[in-house]
């Protein structure tokens, strides 16, 4: 994939940690095209509700509405959805969960910002 093609990717990435949204939407910023911020998976809902994205990257433990019954939702209504959850929990049967659940790929926390452009490539090539 060229630089071209990421600089039109619509991207809605949800995290509710202030600190860690910020850099890594400075970080994606440089990179992608449309990036829309959301704290929780309720409002990223919302906004999903009104605009259309190419892919979703989510955090899974956040207030309100947790990224995997979120993720559900949205897959629901758009099953190609491409979606990158971000993590701190290793858990093999959570990830299987995950997975079920229609996820694309995820990246660890702390994010690894190669890691994270490079899966970003891998699956909207």
């Amino acid at each position: 994939m060229d630089i071209e093609k990421l600089k039109t990717l619509s991207v809605l990435y949800i995290e509710d940690e202030l600190e860690l949204q910020e850099v890594t939407c400075n970080f994606l910023q440089d990179f992608l095209g449309k990036i829309t911020v959301a704290s929780n998976g309720e409002e990223a809902l919302s906004i999903f509700e009104k605009e259309e994205f190419d892919l979703i990257i989510t955090d899974i433990n956040m207030p309100k509405v947790d990224g995997l019954e979120m993720m559900k939702i949205m897959k629901k209504s758009n099953p190609e959805l491409k979606v990158i959850v971000t993590t701190a929990y290793n858990h093999q049967e959570k990830i299987d969960e995950l997975f079920n659940a229609g996820m694309s790929e995820y990246i660890m926390k702390p994010i690894d910002f190669t890691k994270l452009m490079e899966t970003i490539i891998k699956i909207t090539a």
